[in-house]
């Protein structure tokens, strides 16, 4: 118990990443009692926590580095993320979301960015991580090149450069709440993949009939704009697309299953969903930069 209550002090220092956290204490229990079970031993000793926390150390000190800073960051192991990376992405979303507002919502030119980072005290090579990782983790894309934006149905809010996200109320609304947000995001997502092609199609009097999932209705989509001329898909454009629109169909099939019985559901299956989700959004955005360059 000394050795956490020492770990956590650390924390308190200012700018300070969380050393260690109660799952990490529990984790210690259990090293020292299969320390004393090696032993053949039916009491835990001094002995077996000593060799429990020398384990623990040896470990963080393998992966649980911020190599910035040189400090333990249990976030590294818990979010795979160390605590300057996570406020440097969410000051660049912050600032992204100012950068937005000003030019009512349009895409923010990313050379506009480096100027307010940079005044924020970021160089461009932070930037440009930052950037790479908020794309990959589907908080952001480019409508076209040299220009970012981000998704507005993101279920993180970013309020004064502090990522909040929702937090977990076991069987309360809030599950309920983090679904239907999967459900939303989905059709925005697919929506703005075939954005241009719906756009073609209406042009030409063509309607989209509804379906069951958004991910059967972006499928349809692509159909009749095969079937209408506006693009030709090779067998592995087509192969490719409807995989990732199934995906999405399939995506949507199971969060609705889960809205029926919200009580039954515990919170790594929605966070499954939710990792789910993003690899979706990001399999959808190169589709639709493969579209866009079949239509340019």
């Amino acid at each position: 118990m000394q050795f956490y209550v020492q770990m956590r002090a650390k924390s308190r220092e200012p700018d300070s990443p969380i050393a260690i956290t109660a799952r990490q204490l529990e984790a210690l229990i259990r090293l020292a009692e299969a320390e004393a079970k090696m032993r053949l031993s039916p009491v835990v000793e001094a002995e077996d926590a000593d060799r429990a926390i020398r384990l623990f150390m040896k470990y963080l000190s393998s992966v649980g580095i911020d190599v910035e800073s040189g400090k333990i960051d249990i976030d590294i192991i818990m979010t795979g993320k160390p605590k300057s990376t996570q406020e440097r992405m969410a000051l660049i979303m912050n600032l992204l979301a100012q950068l937005e507002e000003s030019s009512g919502g349009k895409p923010v030119r990313i050379e506009d960015l480096y100027k307010e980072a940079e005044a924020a005290g970021l160089d461009r090579q932070a930037v440009d991580k930052a950037i790479n990782m908020l794309l990959k983790s589907g908080d952001i894309y480019m409508p076209k090149p040299g220009y970012v934006k981000r998704y507005s149905f993101k279920f993180g809010l970013y309020i004064h450069g502090k990522k909040c996200l929702y937090s977990w109320k076991g069987k309360s609304g809030v599950v309920i709440d983090r679904l239907n947000a999967i459900i939303t995001g989905l059709r925005n997502a697919v929506t703005l993949t075939v954005e241009r092609l719906t756009e073609r199609l209406r042009e030409l009097n063509i309607e989209v009939p509804n379906e069951e999932t958004i991910g059967d209705w972006g499928w349809s989509v692509i159909s009749k704009a095969m079937e209408a001329g506006i693009i030709s898909l090779s067998d592995a454009d087509i192969d490719a697309m409807y995989y990732v629109f199934r995906r999405c169909a399939i995506l949507e099939e199971m969060v609705r299953e889960t809205l029926a019985r919200p009580g039954e559901v515990d919170e790594n299956f929605v966070n499954n969903l939710m990792d789910d989700f993003r690899e979706n959004v990001e399999a959808l955005a190169r589709v639709r930069e493969r579209i866009n360059q079949l239509l340019s």
